[in-house]
Protein backbone atom coordinates (compact mmCIF):
# COMPACT_ATOMS: atom_id res chain seq x y z
CA UNK A 1 0.00 0.00 0.00
CA UNK A 2 1.03 3.28 -0.82
CA UNK A 3 0.31 6.63 1.25
CA UNK A 4 0.78 10.39 -0.36
CA UNK A 5 1.64 12.43 2.88
CA UNK A 6 3.11 15.96 3.73
CA UNK A 7 5.28 15.09 6.64
CA UNK A 8 6.84 12.13 7.87
CA UNK A 9 9.02 12.18 10.81
CA UNK A 10 11.39 9.58 11.35
CA UNK A 11 11.76 9.34 15.54
CA UNK A 12 9.31 10.13 18.58
CA UNK A 13 12.18 10.78 20.96
CA UNK A 14 13.24 14.31 21.77
CA UNK A 15 15.00 15.58 18.48
CA UNK A 16 11.26 13.94 17.50
CA UNK A 17 8.95 15.75 20.09
CA UNK A 18 8.84 19.14 18.75
CA UNK A 19 8.46 18.43 15.36
CA UNK A 20 5.68 16.17 16.56
CA UNK A 21 4.23 18.88 18.56
CA UNK A 22 4.39 22.02 16.10
CA UNK A 23 3.25 20.51 13.06
CA UNK A 24 1.47 16.79 13.78
CA UNK A 25 -0.47 17.58 16.49
CA UNK A 26 -1.84 21.06 15.97
CA UNK A 27 -1.65 20.70 11.99
CA UNK A 28 -1.15 24.13 9.91
CA UNK A 29 -2.14 24.70 6.19
CA UNK A 30 1.32 23.59 5.58
CA UNK A 31 1.45 19.97 7.50
CA UNK A 32 -1.89 19.15 6.95
CA UNK A 33 -1.27 15.21 6.60
CA UNK A 34 1.50 14.35 9.03
CA UNK A 35 2.71 11.21 9.97
CA UNK A 36 5.52 10.10 12.99
CA UNK A 37 7.06 6.65 12.95
CA UNK A 38 8.42 5.30 16.34
CA UNK A 39 10.59 2.85 16.91
CA UNK A 40 12.00 2.49 20.18
CA UNK A 41 10.67 4.98 23.43
CA UNK A 42 13.88 4.38 25.87
CA UNK A 43 14.71 7.62 27.30
CA UNK A 44 14.27 11.55 27.18
CA UNK A 45 17.72 12.75 26.13
CA UNK A 46 20.04 13.60 29.31
CA UNK A 47 17.10 13.94 31.66
CA UNK A 48 18.18 10.35 33.78
CA UNK A 49 21.33 11.74 34.01
CA UNK A 50 20.32 14.83 35.29
CA UNK A 51 18.28 13.52 37.81
CA UNK A 52 21.12 11.78 38.88
CA UNK A 53 23.35 14.50 39.27
CA UNK A 54 20.51 16.31 41.64
CA UNK A 55 20.79 13.71 43.97
CA UNK A 56 24.29 13.14 43.82
CA UNK A 57 24.92 16.89 44.71
CA UNK A 58 22.14 16.98 46.94
CA UNK A 59 23.59 13.87 49.13
CA UNK A 60 27.15 15.95 48.83
CA UNK A 61 25.91 19.20 49.88
CA UNK A 62 25.93 17.44 53.62
CA UNK A 63 29.80 18.18 53.53
CA UNK A 64 29.11 21.73 53.61
CA UNK A 65 26.32 22.03 56.55
CA UNK A 66 29.14 22.48 59.20
CA UNK A 67 29.34 25.81 58.04
CA UNK A 68 25.68 26.93 58.81
CA UNK A 69 26.20 25.22 61.90
CA UNK A 70 23.87 22.51 61.15
CA UNK A 71 25.14 19.57 62.58
CA UNK A 72 24.56 15.30 62.12
CA UNK A 73 25.72 15.46 58.67
CA UNK A 74 27.97 12.35 59.07
CA UNK A 75 24.85 10.49 60.14
CA UNK A 76 23.29 10.56 56.48
CA UNK A 77 23.02 8.10 54.44
CA UNK A 78 21.91 7.66 50.68
CA UNK A 79 20.20 4.71 49.52
CA UNK A 80 21.06 3.56 45.81
CA UNK A 81 18.34 1.56 45.17
CA UNK A 82 15.75 4.45 46.24
CA UNK A 83 17.80 7.16 44.15
CA UNK A 84 18.04 4.82 40.80
CA UNK A 85 13.91 4.56 41.07
CA UNK A 86 13.58 7.98 41.67
CA UNK A 87 15.48 8.77 38.76
CA UNK A 88 13.89 5.98 36.22
CA UNK A 89 10.14 7.41 37.96
CA UNK A 90 11.49 11.16 36.34
CA UNK A 91 12.58 9.12 33.26
CA UNK A 92 9.31 7.49 32.68
CA UNK A 93 7.29 10.75 33.69
CA UNK A 94 9.38 12.71 30.92
CA UNK A 95 9.05 10.00 28.34
CA UNK A 96 5.15 10.03 29.18
CA UNK A 97 4.66 13.62 27.90
CA UNK A 98 6.08 12.36 24.72
CA UNK A 99 4.27 9.51 24.17
CA UNK A 100 1.54 11.74 25.02
CA UNK A 101 2.27 13.36 22.10
CA UNK A 102 2.33 10.63 19.91
CA UNK A 103 -0.24 9.05 21.10
CA UNK A 104 -2.54 12.22 20.48
CA UNK A 105 -1.78 11.48 16.19
CA UNK A 106 -3.56 7.93 16.42
CA UNK A 107 -3.32 6.07 13.26
CA UNK A 108 -0.81 8.80 12.56
CA UNK A 109 1.17 7.31 14.74
CA UNK A 110 3.23 4.15 13.59
CA UNK A 111 5.29 1.78 15.37
CA UNK A 112 7.88 -0.13 12.83
CA UNK A 113 11.67 0.55 11.61
CA UNK A 114 11.53 2.77 9.00
CA UNK A 115 13.89 2.58 6.02
CA UNK A 116 13.98 5.01 2.59
CA UNK A 117 13.84 3.50 -0.59
CA UNK A 118 13.56 6.78 -2.59
CA UNK A 119 14.79 10.17 -1.95
CA UNK A 120 11.23 11.20 -1.35
CA UNK A 121 9.83 7.45 0.54
CA UNK A 122 10.33 5.43 3.63
CA UNK A 123 8.86 2.12 4.02
CA UNK A 124 7.54 1.12 7.35
CA UNK A 125 5.94 -2.44 8.35
CA UNK A 126 5.72 -3.12 4.40
CA UNK A 127 3.79 -0.20 3.81
CA UNK A 128 5.29 2.65 1.74
CA UNK A 129 4.83 6.48 2.42
CA UNK A 130 5.76 9.08 -0.15
CA UNK A 131 6.16 12.59 1.41
CA UNK A 132 7.01 16.52 0.33
CA UNK A 133 8.88 16.59 3.59
CA UNK A 134 10.77 13.96 5.84
CA UNK A 135 12.33 14.80 9.13
CA UNK A 136 14.89 12.56 10.39
CA UNK A 137 14.66 12.35 14.00
CA UNK A 138 16.11 9.07 15.17
CA UNK A 139 18.97 10.06 17.87
CA UNK A 140 22.16 8.33 18.49
CA UNK A 141 23.92 5.50 20.39
CA UNK A 142 26.86 5.32 22.90
CA UNK A 143 30.09 4.09 20.91
CA UNK A 144 31.33 1.08 22.81
CA UNK A 145 34.58 -0.39 21.18
CA UNK A 146 33.84 -4.19 19.81
CA UNK A 147 36.43 -5.47 21.96
CA UNK A 148 34.83 -4.65 24.94
CA UNK A 149 31.42 -6.37 23.71
CA UNK A 150 32.84 -9.60 25.40
CA UNK A 151 32.65 -7.82 29.01
CA UNK A 152 28.77 -8.76 28.88
CA UNK A 153 27.14 -6.27 31.34
CA UNK A 154 30.04 -5.31 33.03
CA UNK A 155 30.25 -2.56 30.19
CA UNK A 156 28.09 0.11 30.96
CA UNK A 157 26.36 3.07 29.13
CA UNK A 158 24.41 5.71 29.42
CA UNK A 159 21.41 3.65 27.92
CA UNK A 160 21.62 0.61 30.76
CA UNK A 161 23.51 3.04 33.65
CA UNK A 162 19.72 3.98 35.11
CA UNK A 163 18.46 0.44 34.68
CA UNK A 164 20.32 -0.77 37.36
CA UNK A 165 19.27 -1.88 41.13
CA UNK A 166 22.48 -0.65 42.22
CA UNK A 167 25.67 0.35 41.40
CA UNK A 168 28.83 -1.45 41.45
CA UNK A 169 31.54 -0.45 44.46
CA UNK A 170 34.43 0.35 42.10
CA UNK A 171 33.82 1.84 38.41
CA UNK A 172 36.04 3.00 35.78
CA UNK A 173 34.89 6.50 33.87
CA UNK A 174 36.73 6.04 30.12
CA UNK A 175 35.87 8.61 28.21
CA UNK A 176 36.44 12.98 29.95
CA UNK A 177 33.73 14.44 28.25
CA UNK A 178 31.03 16.12 28.80
CA UNK A 179 28.97 13.22 29.51
CA UNK A 180 32.46 11.58 31.31
CA UNK A 181 32.89 13.99 34.02
CA UNK A 182 29.31 14.43 34.69
CA UNK A 183 29.19 10.60 35.78
CA UNK A 184 31.94 9.86 37.44
CA UNK A 185 31.39 13.12 39.30
CA UNK A 186 27.92 11.85 40.46
CA UNK A 187 28.80 8.30 41.07
CA UNK A 188 32.34 9.29 43.58
CA UNK A 189 29.21 11.47 45.63
CA UNK A 190 26.93 8.79 45.84
CA UNK A 191 29.88 6.44 47.11
CA UNK A 192 31.13 4.78 44.47
CA UNK A 193 34.93 4.61 44.06
CA UNK A 194 35.36 6.39 40.57
CA UNK A 195 38.63 6.26 38.50
CA UNK A 196 38.29 8.70 35.87
CA UNK A 197 40.75 7.96 32.04
CA UNK A 198 40.55 10.50 29.32
CA UNK A 199 42.80 10.56 26.15
CA UNK A 200 43.35 14.28 26.20
CA UNK A 201 45.04 16.60 29.40
CA UNK A 202 41.77 18.14 28.74
CA UNK A 203 38.31 17.77 29.98
CA UNK A 204 34.68 18.49 28.97
CA UNK A 205 35.29 20.15 26.16
CA UNK A 206 37.55 22.53 27.57
CA UNK A 207 40.37 24.44 25.71
CA UNK A 208 41.86 27.26 27.91
CA UNK A 209 44.88 26.13 29.97
CA UNK A 210 43.87 27.63 33.10
CA UNK A 211 40.52 27.07 33.53
CA UNK A 212 41.19 23.04 32.44
CA UNK A 213 43.63 23.39 35.48
CA UNK A 214 41.06 24.69 37.76
CA UNK A 215 38.41 21.94 36.34
CA UNK A 216 41.13 19.01 36.70
CA UNK A 217 41.83 20.15 40.39
CA UNK A 218 38.05 20.23 41.78
CA UNK A 219 37.33 16.76 39.97
CA UNK A 220 40.75 15.54 41.19
CA UNK A 221 39.62 16.55 44.75
CA UNK A 222 36.31 13.64 44.30
CA UNK A 223 37.84 10.80 42.64
CA UNK A 224 41.44 9.78 40.78
CA UNK A 225 41.85 11.10 37.35
CA UNK A 226 43.99 9.96 34.72
CA UNK A 227 44.76 12.33 31.37
CA UNK A 228 46.19 11.96 28.49
CA UNK A 229 46.17 8.04 28.71
CA UNK A 230 44.76 5.23 26.50
CA UNK A 231 43.36 2.92 28.90
CA UNK A 232 43.64 -1.33 27.99
CA UNK A 233 40.66 -3.11 29.55
CA UNK A 234 40.77 -6.42 30.51
CA UNK A 235 39.39 -9.41 32.28
CA UNK A 236 40.80 -11.36 34.93
CA UNK A 237 39.55 -13.46 38.47
CA UNK A 238 35.97 -12.07 37.53
CA UNK A 239 36.84 -8.42 38.18
CA UNK A 240 37.77 -5.97 34.98
CA UNK A 241 41.57 -4.31 35.12
CA UNK A 242 41.99 -0.97 33.34
CA UNK A 243 45.62 -0.39 32.78
CA UNK A 244 48.13 2.37 31.36
CA UNK A 245 51.52 2.95 30.91
CA UNK A 246 51.69 3.97 34.42
CA UNK A 247 48.95 2.59 36.39
CA UNK A 248 46.65 -0.61 36.94
CA UNK A 249 43.55 -1.00 38.51
CA UNK A 250 40.71 -3.75 39.35
CA UNK A 251 36.87 -2.37 38.83
CA UNK A 252 33.61 -3.90 38.92
CA UNK A 253 32.34 -2.23 35.89
CA UNK A 254 33.32 0.45 33.12
CA UNK A 255 31.33 3.06 32.20
CA UNK A 256 31.90 4.08 28.18
CA UNK A 257 31.77 7.95 27.70
CA UNK A 258 33.70 7.40 24.62
CA UNK A 259 31.22 9.58 22.78
CA UNK A 260 27.52 8.72 20.13
CA UNK A 261 27.06 7.29 16.96
CA UNK A 262 23.81 8.65 15.20
CA UNK A 263 20.78 5.90 14.39
CA UNK A 264 21.49 6.02 10.86
CA UNK A 265 22.65 2.65 9.74
CA UNK A 266 19.59 0.81 8.59
CA UNK A 267 17.76 4.03 7.35
CA UNK A 268 18.57 3.05 3.67
CA UNK A 269 20.62 6.47 3.16
CA UNK A 270 22.36 4.80 0.56
CA UNK A 271 19.20 5.62 -1.68
CA UNK A 272 18.57 9.47 -0.96
CA UNK A 273 20.21 11.65 -3.71
CA UNK A 274 22.70 13.58 -1.31
CA UNK A 275 25.89 14.35 -3.47
CA UNK A 276 27.19 15.04 0.40
CA UNK A 277 27.17 11.44 2.18
CA UNK A 278 29.88 9.28 1.13
CA UNK A 279 27.37 5.82 1.33
CA UNK A 280 31.11 4.41 3.08
CA UNK A 281 31.52 6.71 6.09
CA UNK A 282 27.51 7.08 6.79
CA UNK A 283 28.14 7.23 10.50
CA UNK A 284 29.29 10.71 9.96
CA UNK A 285 26.93 11.98 8.05
CA UNK A 286 26.38 15.89 8.88
CA UNK A 287 23.32 17.25 7.00
CA UNK A 288 24.54 20.91 6.34
CA UNK A 289 22.52 24.08 7.43
CA UNK A 290 22.86 26.87 4.38
CA UNK A 291 22.51 30.34 4.53
CA UNK A 292 21.58 30.47 7.99
CA UNK A 293 18.71 29.10 7.96
CA UNK A 294 17.62 25.04 8.89
CA UNK A 295 17.45 23.23 5.69
CA UNK A 296 19.51 20.55 4.86
CA UNK A 297 21.02 19.99 1.31
CA UNK A 298 18.47 18.35 0.32
CA UNK A 299 14.29 19.51 -0.07
CA UNK A 300 12.94 15.99 0.83
CA UNK A 301 14.26 16.01 4.56
CA UNK A 302 15.95 17.58 7.80
CA UNK A 303 17.75 15.99 10.54
CA UNK A 304 16.65 17.13 13.78
CA UNK A 305 19.37 17.83 16.34
CA UNK A 306 17.86 19.62 19.47
CA UNK A 307 14.87 21.05 20.39
CA UNK A 308 15.33 24.48 20.29
CA UNK A 309 16.51 23.59 16.73
CA UNK A 310 14.05 21.21 15.73
CA UNK A 311 11.04 23.24 16.02
CA UNK A 312 12.95 26.06 13.56
CA UNK A 313 13.87 23.49 11.98
CA UNK A 314 10.39 22.26 11.34
CA UNK A 315 8.56 25.81 10.62
CA UNK A 316 11.43 26.12 7.37
CA UNK A 317 11.87 22.80 6.11
CA UNK A 318 7.30 22.66 5.98
CA UNK A 319 7.62 26.36 4.03
CA UNK A 320 9.72 25.50 1.62
CA UNK A 321 11.71 28.77 2.36
CA UNK A 322 15.28 29.80 2.95
CA UNK A 323 14.35 33.43 5.10
CA UNK A 324 17.06 35.29 7.08
CA UNK A 325 15.89 34.82 11.05
CA UNK A 326 18.09 35.84 14.12
CA UNK A 327 18.82 32.51 15.75
CA UNK A 328 19.58 32.06 19.62
CA UNK A 329 23.16 31.84 20.13
CA UNK A 330 23.63 28.23 20.79
CA UNK A 331 21.68 27.78 17.12
CA UNK A 332 24.52 29.30 15.17
CA UNK A 333 26.80 26.56 15.74
CA UNK A 334 27.49 23.53 17.82
CA UNK A 335 30.32 25.03 19.78
CA UNK A 336 28.48 28.44 20.71
CA UNK A 337 26.47 27.31 23.84
CA UNK A 338 27.57 24.16 25.80
CA UNK A 339 26.88 23.41 29.55
CA UNK A 340 28.66 20.59 31.45
CA UNK A 341 26.75 20.07 34.68
CA UNK A 342 29.28 18.61 37.19
CA UNK A 343 29.81 20.85 40.26
CA UNK A 344 30.47 23.74 39.85
CA UNK A 345 29.31 24.31 35.89
CA UNK A 346 31.45 24.10 33.54
CA UNK A 347 29.77 26.38 30.64
CA UNK A 348 31.27 27.82 27.19
CA UNK A 349 30.21 30.49 25.22
CA UNK A 350 31.94 30.99 21.98
CA UNK A 351 34.38 29.83 19.86
CA UNK A 352 36.61 27.81 21.56
CA UNK A 353 39.70 29.50 22.81
CA UNK A 354 41.94 26.88 20.74
CA UNK A 355 40.63 29.15 17.72
CA UNK A 356 41.01 32.36 18.81
CA UNK A 357 44.53 34.89 17.93
CA UNK A 358 46.22 35.30 21.02
CA UNK A 359 47.50 38.18 20.15
CA UNK A 360 44.48 39.93 19.09
CA UNK A 361 42.39 39.56 22.91
CA UNK A 362 42.70 40.18 26.43
CA UNK A 363 41.48 38.12 28.89
CA UNK A 364 39.41 39.02 32.04
CA UNK A 365 39.59 36.59 35.08
CA UNK A 366 37.55 36.05 38.22
CA UNK A 367 38.30 33.75 40.77
CA UNK A 368 35.11 32.56 42.70
CA UNK A 369 37.28 31.81 46.74
CA UNK A 370 36.41 34.78 48.08
CA UNK A 371 33.44 36.04 45.63
CA UNK A 372 30.94 37.28 48.43
CA UNK A 373 27.68 35.05 47.95
CA UNK A 374 29.92 32.06 46.95
CA UNK A 375 31.44 32.10 50.22
CA UNK A 376 27.74 32.60 51.60
CA UNK A 377 26.62 29.72 49.62
CA UNK A 378 29.59 27.74 51.11
CA UNK A 379 30.06 27.12 47.54
CA UNK A 380 33.02 29.19 46.65
CA UNK A 381 35.20 27.43 44.02
CA UNK A 382 36.18 28.04 40.64
CA UNK A 383 37.01 30.46 38.02
CA UNK A 384 35.48 32.64 35.06
CA UNK A 385 37.75 33.75 32.16
CA UNK A 386 36.58 36.53 29.18
CA UNK A 387 37.89 37.00 26.20
CA UNK A 388 37.61 40.02 24.39
CA UNK A 389 39.29 42.43 20.94
CA UNK A 390 42.39 43.86 22.37
CA UNK A 391 41.40 46.91 20.14
CA UNK A 392 37.62 47.79 21.85
CA UNK A 393 36.92 45.45 23.93
CA UNK A 394 34.29 43.89 22.10
CA UNK A 395 32.79 41.01 22.54
CA UNK A 396 30.62 40.38 20.36
CA UNK A 397 33.12 39.25 17.80
CA UNK A 398 34.85 37.14 20.56
CA UNK A 399 31.62 35.41 22.38
CA UNK A 400 33.48 33.35 24.97
CA UNK A 401 32.94 32.70 28.26
CA UNK A 402 34.35 29.60 30.57
CA UNK A 403 33.39 29.28 33.44
CA UNK A 404 34.13 26.21 36.38
CA UNK A 405 31.37 27.50 38.78
CA UNK A 406 27.13 27.57 38.83
CA UNK A 407 26.19 28.53 35.28
CA UNK A 408 25.01 32.39 34.69
CA UNK A 409 26.39 32.38 31.43
CA UNK A 410 23.06 33.24 29.47
CA UNK A 411 23.63 36.93 31.92
CA UNK A 412 26.02 37.83 29.07
CA UNK A 413 23.64 37.49 26.62
CA UNK A 414 23.80 40.37 25.17
CA UNK A 415 27.11 39.99 24.82
CA UNK A 416 25.77 38.48 21.46
CA UNK A 417 24.49 41.41 20.15
CA UNK A 418 26.63 43.49 17.64
CA UNK A 419 29.11 46.34 18.91
CA UNK A 420 28.84 44.94 22.64
CA UNK A 421 32.08 45.42 24.33
CA UNK A 422 32.87 44.85 27.87
CA UNK A 423 32.21 48.68 28.98
CA UNK A 424 28.72 48.42 27.41
CA UNK A 425 27.70 45.17 29.71
CA UNK A 426 29.39 46.99 32.87
CA UNK A 427 26.84 49.34 32.38
CA UNK A 428 24.02 46.96 33.07
CA UNK A 429 23.00 46.38 36.82
CA UNK A 430 24.00 43.99 38.79
CA UNK A 431 21.94 43.09 42.13
CA UNK A 432 23.44 42.66 45.27
CA UNK A 433 24.56 39.83 46.46
CA UNK A 434 24.63 37.36 43.49
CA UNK A 435 26.87 34.97 41.60
CA UNK A 436 26.76 37.30 38.66
CA UNK A 437 29.33 40.15 40.66
CA UNK A 438 31.55 37.49 39.92
CA UNK A 439 31.27 38.41 35.83
CA UNK A 440 31.20 42.30 36.97
CA UNK A 441 34.66 41.18 38.25
CA UNK A 442 36.08 39.80 35.09
CA UNK A 443 34.19 42.55 32.98
CA UNK A 444 35.94 45.21 34.88
CA UNK A 445 39.28 43.13 34.78
CA UNK A 446 39.04 43.22 30.62
CA UNK A 447 38.05 47.10 30.95
CA UNK A 448 41.00 48.40 33.08
CA UNK A 449 43.59 46.88 29.56
CA UNK A 450 41.64 49.05 27.22
CA UNK A 451 42.40 52.71 26.93
CA UNK A 452 40.94 54.71 29.43
CA UNK A 453 37.02 55.57 28.51
CA UNK A 454 34.87 58.06 30.00
CA UNK A 455 35.10 59.35 33.18
CA UNK A 456 33.90 57.75 36.16
CA UNK A 457 33.58 54.56 34.52
CA UNK A 458 33.66 51.79 36.92
CA UNK A 459 36.26 49.92 34.99
CA UNK A 460 38.57 52.84 36.20
CA UNK A 461 38.14 52.80 40.07
CA UNK A 462 40.18 51.23 42.00
CA UNK A 463 39.88 48.15 44.02
CA UNK A 464 38.21 48.93 47.51
CA UNK A 465 39.74 46.05 49.06
CA UNK A 466 36.32 44.53 50.62
CA UNK A 467 35.32 41.03 48.45
CA UNK A 468 31.69 42.43 49.23
CA UNK A 469 31.93 45.15 46.97
CA UNK A 470 34.12 44.42 44.53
Amino acid sequence: MNKSLDVVIIGAGTAGYRPCASCAVRPTTSSSSTTVLRHDLRGVGCMPSKALIEAANAFHRRGAFGNFGINGAEKLTVDIPAVLRHVRSLRDRFVGGTVTVTNELGPRSIAGQARFVAPDAVEVNGERLQARKIIIATGSRPIVPSAWRAFGKRILTSDDLFELDSFPSRMAVIGMGGVGVEIAQALARLGVVVVGYGRSAFVAGLTDPRVNEKAVELLRNEFSLHLGVAPVVTAHDDALHVQTATSRERVDAVFAALGRRPNIDDLGLENLALPSINTARRRSIRIRCKSRTCRSSSPAMQQAACSCFTRRATKGTLRGTTRRKRRRTACRDAYRLAIVFTDPNIAIVGVRFAELDKDKIIVGAVDFGDQGRSRMAADNFGTLRLYAGKADGSLARLRIIRAARRTFCTSIGAGDRPAVNCRQLLRMPFYHPVFEEGLRTALRDLAAQLPPGPHGELSACEPIGAAALE
